[in-house]
């Protein structure tokens, strides 16, 4: 009889152990492919982030002289983002996930890009004389409409890598 309850115990106790083992495990491989796709980030994705934003600012602070602004920089700037967006989508979409949280923040990031890629497609159009008061009224709107929504996006990414990061 106790032989029977030693063995029940100790069934139980390597059970836990393997559940345990099993789950660090696992747990071990999300991160792993969390950070992973992290670095790529870091290489690939959130420079071109930054000087997107660096280009919106100078957008704003260029206001009174934009349409001189584009034809000296501005379109060649946004250019060379788009082809850089083009490349680091390429690459993000490439790359393989295997978990849930890995699989959120890349859903979040190519809809960034989506969202970036737009919002510099207009701004590269819709590029105002400084003289059209009208037309610099609608193209600031629109740069506001985008920029908050690049800021939704870049909010919900901070969550989803605040998860890792506590």
């Amino acid at each position: 009889m106790k032989k029977k309850i030693i063995i029940a115990i100790s069934s139980v106790v390597v059970m836990l152990i393997a559940g345990l083992v099993i789950w660090i495990n696992d747990t071990n491989k999300k991160a792993e492919d969390f950070f992973a796709f992290r670095e790529l980030l870091d290489e690939d994705f959130f420079p071109i982030l930054r000087d997107s934003g660096d280009y919106f600012d100078t957008l704003i602070e260029r206001e009174n002289d934009i349409g001189i602004y584009f034809v000296e920089d501005g379109y060649e700037v946004n250019l060379k983002l788009k082809s850089r967006l083009k490349e680091v989508k390429d690459v993000v979409i490439k790359t393989d996930v295997k978990y849930e949280d890995t699989h959120a923040l890349k859903k979040n990031v190519l809809t960034t890009i989506s969202e970036m890629e737009d919002l510099l497609g207009s701004l590269y159009t819709m590029s105002p004389s400084q003289y059209d008061f009208e037309a610099r009224k609608i193209f600031y709107d629109l740069l506001g409409r985008g920029t908050e929504g690049l800021s939704k996006q870049v909010r919900e990414m901070n969550e989803i890598l605040g998860e890792y990061y506590k």
